[in-house]
């Protein structure tokens, strides 16, 4: 009589057979009976670049206060929800466009778009 395969040994066949695409190609390997995942090792590489999208743009964005690191320049919020510190004139609660000039993983530099205001 053959006896019932443990139910840790069935879950690692299954798991293993779940994985096995990404192990053949090349995003994950098999190490006894751990499968380990690859991952990416530089997540905020990946998050500037999605911020490079706003350089160059021109954001809405809400003034919050002074910037935290900086204050002579105004933080603020985007309706993307991206932090934007910049140099303007404004107080809390503000809206004001700001041309954005650089961006980090964090957060998106700018200046206020004085054309703007004076148009308001």
């Amino acid at each position: 009589m053959t006896p019932w395969p443990s139910a840790s040994w069935a879950l690692s066949i299954a798991t293993r057979s779940r994985y096995a695409a990404r192990e053949a190609a090349g995003s994950g390997c098999a190490v006894g009976n751990a499968i380990v995942i690859g991952f990416n090792v530089r997540p905020d590489v990946k998050a500037r670049e999605r911020a490079q999208r706003f350089v160059g743009r021109s954001l809405e964005v809400l003034i919050e206060g002074p910037s935290r690191t900086d204050a002579t320049r105004l933080r603020g919020r985007s309706r993307h929800n991206k932090v934007v510190n910049f140099a303007g004139l404004g107080s809390s609660g503000d809206m004001v466009e700001v041309e954005i000039t650089s961006a980090t993983s964090q957060t998106l530099a700018g200046t206020e778009s004085l054309l703007a205001r004076a148009a308001h």
